[in-house]
């Protein structure tokens, strides 16, 4: 046998000889350790076994009480008219459940109320939003409803103020012919924005209209505060199983009608009226003055005509 109990220094390597012997000795060092675990570990199983066993030993002493008082209880029951006593416990759950009963319909009758109440008053949210939204877009598209008037109307007073400069000497059928020409083309036009002025007194109509849904908006305005009462009204009521959905979803559509309501501004309704009704009034004036002008260009620019006719007879 090989000697082991030589000293090997720090970077001496032991002799092939011994590495089996080496290898078993970790491998027996490895396998106590094993052991020593599985050792720990029975010694915790034992112990929460003493404890389940000493809760078990705890709870068949209570069942076995239980039982023996039922026991005793049941032999009263007996000694004491059985039927009657189970004819008073059945009134007494009939009772019981006629309260309950009673109770939940109270509750279900009320969230029945707020829930139709609430669908009236969402309407009129409803309502009221796109009443709103109506003045607003009439506010911001004022100016494009009334633009083709404005340059029709502006390019026929530019036309009447340029047949002015038109040549007044000089070869008569060329006269006559421009300005034959210059009456044609401001006729055209004239006819053109006559049919576009005829919807300013529509606009005013619907401007009036506007300003009754502005004031009607504003009355409307107050179902913030009854939105509100409902949701006090729903958290009144007791939190069951029965409705709880139902509550969370009646409260959540009550505060985005809210909230509808929150983004109207009456002030912003005020100013998309005036925009309007400034429009409707500018138009009106372009289409006095145009037909103020064109009347006087006709009268005269059909009286040369006339006499240049009657200068080309000559």
């Amino acid at each position: 046998k090989h000697e082991l109990n030589i000293t090997l220094g720090s970077n001496q390597k032991p002799n092939p000889k011994d590495e089996w012997l080496l290898a078993h000795k970790k491998s027996c060092a490895d396998l106590k350790q094993r052991v020593s675990n599985y050792i720990g570990k029975l010694s915790d199983l034992s112990s929460e076994a003493k404890a389940t066993f000493s809760k078990f030993g705890k709870w068949k002493a209570s069942t076995e009480s239980l039982i023996e008082d039922m026991e005793r209880l049941a032999e009263q029951c007996w000694s004491k008219n059985s039927v009657s006593i189970v004819e008073e416990v059945k009134n007494l759950l009939a009772k019981k459940q006629e309260a309950h009963s009673a109770w939940k319909r109270q509750h279900e009758d009320k969230v029945k109320k707020v829930k139709l109440q609430l669908s009236t008053s969402l309407a009129k949210v409803k309502q009221t939003a796109g009443n709103a939204q109506k003045v607003e877009d009439k506010g911001s598209n004022a100016a494009k409803q009334f633009e083709s008037l404005q340059t029709i109307g502006n390019g026929i007073l530019k036309k009447i103020e340029d047949s002015k400069g038109l040549q007044s000497s000089g070869d008569v059928s060329e006269q006559l012919s421009k300005t034959k020409d210059a009456l044609d083309s401001v006729r055209v036009d004239n006819v053109r924005f006559k049919k576009l002025a005829s919807a300013i007194s529509e606009a005013e109509i619907e401007a009036k209209r506007n300003a009754e849904l502005v004031g009607t908006v504003k009355l409307e305005l107050k179902e913030k505060e009854i939105l509100s009462n409902y949701i006090v009204d729903l958290d009144a009521v007791p939190a069951h199983s029965y409705w709880n959905n139902e509550l969370d979803n009646l409260k959540t559509q009550a505060r985005a009608g809210i909230e509808k309501l929150d983004l109207i501004s009456p002030a912003a309704l005020e100013d998309a009226l005036r925009k309007f009704e400034a429009q409707i009034e500018s138009a009106k004036k372009l289409a006095e003055t145009v037909q103020t002008k064109y009347d006087s260009f006709k009268t005269e620019m059909g009286s040369k005509v006339e006499s240049l006719k009657a200068q080309q007879a000559d």
